[in-house]
């Protein structure tokens, strides 16, 4: 019963909120963070306290401000590139009994006036890249969830809402100005249950409702008067609904005392109801209306060497239903994309196999995966620009392919103070697509869209016997992002012509634990000063660039 519980933790894992520590005596602690880094001149602080009541409630909450200038690169300063962002939480977790707590928790955070400065007059070119030809694009964005969670004995009931909201303000040449947005609130419900049904099977199953509305909009004018026409949608379908209801069960086996084996099956429904969709063609609204279903299923196999060493294998199948994205987006950003119904959901088949060391001289994850894709819809570009520079996509279920990579994480204790670090990913994948969406004959087989090359950090890491002093440094390279979809090359304004071009950053970090209530890092970043780009970003990344940051607590 031991290892069915334990593979059934190691395979069930999720991200948890920070919380009150019910456990202790009644508390009340708080404590401050602030972090400034140079490359941005940035400033961000939080402030957040804890509070309980010994094993029956606890209160934990903050408040994080984030203030960026504009960013100075190793070609130096990127204009209109500073922002700001605040973020909130609060968590009440109650003890009803001693198997029983309820948690309700909220969080919110807001950005404001976000530049997206690749599609402005205001970027810098980086190795041939295109400037972008607009005055101004900002965004404000908005995100709020709030949950009431019931745990008791062997299960978890969730009651969930989120709202996801965003503004485009657009200014082009010309004294022309455009506004669009959208709003989105998910109402969800998720169960889970686990149960023993015999000596060595260990059942977990559940359900996952989601009800998602939809609303949109979109002006356009002058600087003055952005609101002298207003369009049917947004950058997504207006007065749209999208409905997600799952159902699962999981078997996990405990063949032997070093072997297990984890089944499961999951039933998937998703209902879309678009109201108002502009066709592309005529100017005019028009509803969409759809839905999909699939059974999917996953294996996975763990064979237990030692206390330390475990090997694993598994297939699993995906399958990802059509979004109010895919169907209705009518987005102009690195390429042009219009409203397109009848797609079909893209499936997927997975194999993976890896292997999993934790002695402590010497640890290491290596993983080895292949995906076989049927059905992805892809983006292919019709040969069309807008008058912006934007080049046009059309949507398709030709992306008929596959993606397979290595990925490798390992920790080598040179003494018990110094160790060896190293990570490193390479990735491929080709799908099916449209060198010129309206020419069927320009079918072929390319790079999928953002291929991420291929990726090596290694460094040294050092940490004192007493534990109250650090200091690690590396260096982090990553290989040319030649390989490109036909998507990919259109897209010069983030991408460079022929691809992103190889780099290699070093830096340096450490840190004091000054007593048991006060820490101080210090992190020194590219310290070269290399000029790079992450492929894809459409923004230089940061040059020579100083963090530190300090906490204390009371």
């Amino acid at each position: 019963m031991k290892k069915i519980i334990s593979a059934a933790a190691r395979i069930n894992m999720a991200a948890f909120t920070k919380k009150a520590n019910l456990n202790q005596n009644d508390a009340f602690i708080s404590s401050f963070t602030g972090r400034y880094s140079s490359a941005e001149s940035s400033y961000i602080g939080r402030g957040d306290f804890s509070m309980n009541k010994k094993n029956i409630w606890g209160l934990y909450g903050g408040f994080t401000s984030y203030h960026f200038n504009d960013l100075k690169a190793g070609s130096g300063v990127l204009p209109e590139t500073g922002y700001s962002q605040f973020a909130g939480d609060l968590r009440y977790d109650l003890e009803l009994t001693k198997k029983s707590h309820i948690t309700l928790a909220t969080q919110s955070m807001r950005q404001e006036d976000v530049p997206r400065t690749h599609k402005t007059v205001n970027a810098i070119s980086y190795q041939g890249s295109s400037i972008g030809t607009e005055i101004q694009r900002n965004y404000d964005q908005r995100r709020d969830l709030s949950y009431l969670k019931y745990t008791f004995e062997n299960a978890v009931i969730t009651l969930s809402r989120q709202d996801h909201i965003e503004n485009r303000d657009r200014i082009r040449v010309g004294d022309n100005r455009d506004l669009q947005g959208f709003n989105v609130r998910d109402i969800g419900l998720s169960a889970r249950f686990k149960k023993n049904w015999s000596e060595t099977h260990n059942l977990a199953y559940g359900i996952e409702i989601h009800r998602q509305h939809a609303g949109s909009y979109s002006t356009a004018g002058t600087i003055a008067n952005p609101f002298n026409s207003i369009g049917i949608q947004g950058p997504i379908a207006d007065d749209a609904s999208y409905d997600s209801n799952e159902v699962y069960i999981q078997d996990t086996w405990a063949i032997s005392d070093a072997s297990d084996l984890i089944s499961g099956i999951r039933f998937s429904k998703f209902k879309l109801n678009a109201n108002r969709v502009e066709d592309p063609n005529t100017g005019t609204a028009f509803a969409i209306k759809d839905s999909w279903q699939a059974i999917t299923g996953a294996l996975r196999h763990n064979h237990y060497i030692n206390n330390f060493q475990t090997i694993y294998s598994g297939i699993s199948q995906g399958f990802r239903a059509p979004n109010l994205s895919d169907l209705t987006s009518d987005l102009e950003d690195s390429v042009s994309e219009i409203p397109t119904p009848n797609l079909s959901p893209e499936r997927f088949l997975q194999l993976e196999f890896g292997t999993k060391n934790r002695k402590r001289i010497f640890t290491y994850d290596i993983a080895l995966y292949h995906t076989f894709i049927n059905d992805m819809i892809v983006r292919s570009p019709t040969g069309n620009t807008l008058p912006s520079g934007t080049p046009e996509v059309a949507k398709s279920n030709v992306g008929d392919g596959f993606i397979q990579g290595f990925e490798l994480e390992l920790e080598y204790a040179i003494d018990p103070q110094l160790k060896l670090f190293a990570l490193s990913s390479l990735q491929n994948g080709k799908v099916n697509q449209y060198a010129n969406a309206e020419d069927s004959g320009s079918l072929s087989r390319e790079p999928t869209d953002r291929l991420m090359p291929a990726s090596l950090t290694i460094g040294l890491r050092w940490q004192s016997v007493i534990n109250s002093l650090f200091g690690e440094v590396w260096a982090w390279s990553m290989g040319d992002a030649d390989k490109l979809s036909f998507r990919d090359r259109t897209d010069t304004q983030r991408i460079p012509p022929g691809g992103t071009p190889a780099f290699t950053v070093f830096g340096i970090s450490g840190g004091v634990k000054i007593n048991k209530n006060a820490t101080w890092t210090i992190a020194i970043e590219n310290l070269t000063n290399k000029n790079y780009r992450v492929h894809g970003s459409g923004v230089n990344s940061p040059g020579f660039n100083v963090i530190t940051t300090y906490t204390v607590s009371f």
